[in-house]
């Protein structure tokens, strides 16, 4: 993982699989999901990945 700092906003860089993980833990753990830990922004090459996969 690397964090990408911006003005006011810290971002992590990491896998698709890990990002829905720590949505799905979030859900598990909180009862709810916030939006800071919901909230993925998708690169060119995951989408290019995402729609190359198998549905």
């Amino acid at each position: 993982m690397k964090n990408i700092l911006l003005p006011e906003l810290a971002w992590v860089q990491m896998r698709l699989d890990l990002a829905l993980k720590r949505i799905e833990l979030g859900q598990k753990h909180l009862g709810w999901t916030p939006e800071w830990l919901s909230e993925i922004f998708l690169t060119e090459k995951q989408v290019k990945e995402l729609k190359s996969s198998p549905k």
